[in-house]
């Protein structure tokens, strides 16, 4: 992204304050990455296993479109209500 097209930050706060912000929400980042590999490991094993045959579907792809719909649309959700800053909502 061009400096030009970056969003404009307040300058209010101080550097250490905003290096402070910058370091918590890294650490949130980070922690996200490793639930996101657990629940790729945790799916891995659903699928070696065939474990989704226990609710009844046919295959991964069955047990995975429809038994984790609900998921998908809370994520589409919470996506729209956080639009990226500098963005206008569609």
């Amino acid at each position: 992204m061009s400096a030009s097209k970056r969003p404009t930050l307040p300058q209010s706060k101080g550097v250490a304050a905003r290096r402070s912000e910058l370091g918590r929400l890294e650490k949130i980042i980070q922690k996200g990455s490793r639930t996101f590999w657990k629940v790729g490991l945790a799916l891995a094993k659903i699928r070696d296993e065939r474990l989704y045959e226990l609710e009844g579907y046919a295959t991964f792809e069955d047990y995975y479109q429809k038994a984790l719909e609900a998921e998908k649309a809370k994520a589409e959700a919470f996506a729209q209500s956080h639009p990226v800053p500098g963005t206008q909502p569609t």
